[in-house]
């Protein structure tokens, strides 16, 4: 299972290359290092779950700009291998999370990574 992500808030003009590398670095490139190296160990019968986000697929990724980035490359550092490997007998699949547990996050309807029509039905407070 690959889960980790160093997040980069912020505008694509805000964000400094250093935080935007390290998004990268931490998301697909490790998914990608990851995945290589458990290759010849999961070959007959092995599963990858890569756990990505879905800020890359939402309607406007404004602010998130370069997170959504790594996010939509684990996407498909996902898919290809789910269709390179299925021969070799490894399933490869992702869960995308919806809750997005932010410091500017503060209550439901709050959060402006979303519409407030959407967080208005987040259960438990959760505003995204």
């Amino acid at each position: 299972m690959n889960n980790a992500q160093t997040p980069a808030p912020g505008t694509l003009l805000e964000i400094d290359e250093e935080t935007y590398r390290a998004g990268m670095e931490s998301g697909p490139t490790a998914t990608w290092r990851m995945m290589r190296a458990c290759h010849r160990h999961l070959t007959g019968g092995g599963s990858i779950v890569d756990l990505g986000s879905a800020a890359g697929i939402r309607w406007d990724p404004s602010g998130t700009g370069a997170y959504a980035a790594a996010g939509e490359a684990v996407r498909v550092l996902t898919r290809t291998p789910a269709c390179e490997w299925a021969g070799d007998g490894i399933r490869v699949n992702a869960i995308l999370r919806w809750r997005i547990p932010a410091p500017w996050s503060s209550g439901r309807g709050t959060n402006p990574m979303l519409p407030p029509s959407i967080c208005a039905r987040c259960r438990w407070g959760d505003s995204g």
